[in-house]
């Protein structure tokens, strides 16, 4: 049946291969091969049978027979193609069929590669490695490409946020100061003194609002001192629990040891306080925030749903304040938008929350790790740098799994 050949280094990870074959010799020689090579083979013995397990679990790689009983290789391969979620899975057709209209048919219908039997083991090993290294290369160059496109994104609402609030404090502060010259020459009108008054304070209310667009560029001049980022959160935690709708019950775990970072603790508290809220408001119905803080080696900060988007970890600890909650989640193509200036899913919006809550940790150096499922809550991990001198006391309180 094969020629056992031996050499082939395996994967540098363990792939999930899916076997079709009528022919249990087969199944088995395919199976054994695979499984000695670091593979996880599954094996099944009909088309049926092959797309129930497509259902259950897409495979990385489906090694198939085409001449089986009910319905052959090419209707299987038909079936697995017209799908959207498992047309890109690479299949190689392994058959005893030797004609070159059978090898035409079946890269008619989808087929990336053929291989006839008898088959050689080096040769079935080394197809199923070109391909599976063409899948990842695929799949960097798509994550490349999303990647690139929030990167241009991002830099272009930073620069059109900054140009914005500088333009606007400009006119801002010009009517702020007409209106306080009005104010002087019409003392004996309390009406107009009461109008300007009114204007007066819109106009400091859009001041604030500027003054929270530049924060999300995270170029506020803030003076960043030595911090014990727990004692910080400690206090913005008191005043949060009075704040707290009666159906949201809160949880907290703090670390016994100080979590010295550079920071802004007034920038801290005012970033919790929008996570809470922003948490509440995904839990309308009442449920559980629970707040922790535990620490992570920055080689541990995963490269996926990180923001900002150009953030690059530094050698040695970060803290990281977690705000979990069992709210209504969000749905991963609203993921990347999150952190959009005025973007929301609710249909009055949240102004700047997130966006200035992420302005501020830009500030700080840090970044946020974003995990959330649709229905059942998301998780924040906003992760700041630990001061260095400090990093060998942040490494006995490593205890928590990273995100």
């Amino acid at each position: 049946m094969h020629t056992p050949e031996k050499g082939l280094e395996p994967m540098p990870q363990t792939r999930d291969i899916l076997i079709v074959d009528d022919n249990t010799d087969n199944l088995r020689v395919l199976t054994g091969i695979l499984k000695a090579h670091g593979y996880e083979a599954r094996p099944v013995s009909n088309g049926p049978m092959a797309l129930s397990a497509m259902d259950a679990r897409p495979p990385a790689l489906i090694l198939m027979d085409i001449m089986m009983p009910g319905m052959d290789g090419f209707e299987v391969c038909t079936r697995i193609k017209a799908e959207a979620r498992t047309r890109d899975i690479p299949l190689i057709f392994i058959s005893a069929l030797d004609r070159l209209e059978d090898k035409l048919k079946a890269f008619s219908a989808g087929a990336v590669d053929y291989i006839t039997k008898p088959f050689h083991e080096a040769e079935v090993l080394a197809r199923i490695k070109t391909h599976l290294t063409l899948v990842r290369a695929r799949e960097s160059l798509r994550e490349s490409e999303a990647l690139n496109r929030q990167l241009f994104k991002s830099e272009g609402l930073l620069r059109m946020s900054a140009a914005i609030a500088h333009k606007f404090n400009n006119h801002l502060h010009a009517v702020l100061g007409n209106l306080e010259m009005a104010k002087i020459h019409i003392r004996e009108n309390p009406s107009a003194i009461q109008a300007i008054e009114t204007a007066m304070d819109s106009v400091e209310k859009a001041a604030r609002l500027s003054s929270l667009i530049l924060t999300y560029t995270g170029k506020t001049k803030t003076q960043h001192t030595p911090m014990d980022l727990k004692r910080c959160c400690a206090i913005a935690l008191s005043e949060i629990r009075t704040e707290l709708p009666e159906n949201i019950r809160m949880e907290s775990h703090f670390p016994d040891i100080e979590l010295p970072i550079q920071g802004d603790c007034q920038g801290i508290r005012q970033i919790l306080k929008e996570m809470v809220l922003n948490a509440q408001e995904a839990m309308t119905g009442g449920g559980c925030l629970t707040l922790n803080l535990h620490t992570i080696p920055g080689s541990k900060i995963p490269g996926t749903q990180r923001f900002p988007l150009d953030f690059i970890p530094r050698p040695g600890f970060y803290a990281c304040l977690e705000i979990q909650d069992t709210g209504c989640g969000i749905q991963p193509a609203d993921l990347e938008k999150i952190f959009d200036p005025f973007f929301s899913t609710n249909f009055l919006g949240r102004g700047m929350g997130l966006s200035a809550v992420l302005g501020m940790v830009r500030s700080h150096g840090g970044a946020i790790l974003v995990n959330s499922t649709p229905g059942k809550g998301s998780v924040f991990r906003i992760c700041f740098p630990l001061i260095p001198q400090e990093t060998a006391s942040a490494q006995k309180a490593l205890s928590s799994p990273s995100p």
